[in-house]
């Protein structure tokens, strides 16, 4: 066989690797849909439930508001929205202990890598259809419209 027809074994590029010292608190606040978001009292609220020593807040926008706010109240705070490349989007999901989210995707990617995920939901909203699922995934059904 000619080397232009052999099969060579790839290494996928970003293999996932599952860390058993996760510490990270990744906050992903961010929906498609604005209207499913949160305020910030809700996230700190949340937050002080967990008291992280730090937070990684994740997005699609600029969640600096958020980061003030919660900075304020006491909580180390790494604001990395908007400032990501997909693959370290990921890496730091992998890497993370706890996620806090609102979003379908950062759910699921975190239920599978094992990080200890928690969804939040408004009181109409179909989590049955868009939560993650697993038993690292705890589905939080507020009473917000």
């Amino acid at each position: 066989i000619s080397s232009f027809y052999q099969i060579k074994t790839l290494k996928p590029k970003y293999a996932i690797k599952k860390s058993r010292n996760k510490q990270d608190i990744i906050l992903a606040p961010n929906s498609g849909d604005e209207k499913n978001e949160f305020s910030d009292i809700f996230w700190i609220k949340e937050l002080r439930k967990i008291n992280p020593k730090v937070i990684t807040i994740l997005g699609d926008r600029d969640n600096k508001k958020l980061a003030e706010s919660i900075h304020k109240k006491g909580f180390k705070v790494q604001n990395l929205s908007r400032k990501l490349k997909f693959e370290l989007f990921l890496k730091k999901i992998e890497q993370a202990k706890i996620v806090l989210t609102i979003d379908s995707f950062p759910s699921h990617y975190s239920a599978y890598v094992g990080s200890e995920t928690h969804i939040f939901f408004k009181k109409n909203a179909n989590h049955e259809r868009w939560g993650a699922v697993g038993k690292n995934v705890k589905k939080h059904v507020t009473n917000i419209l």
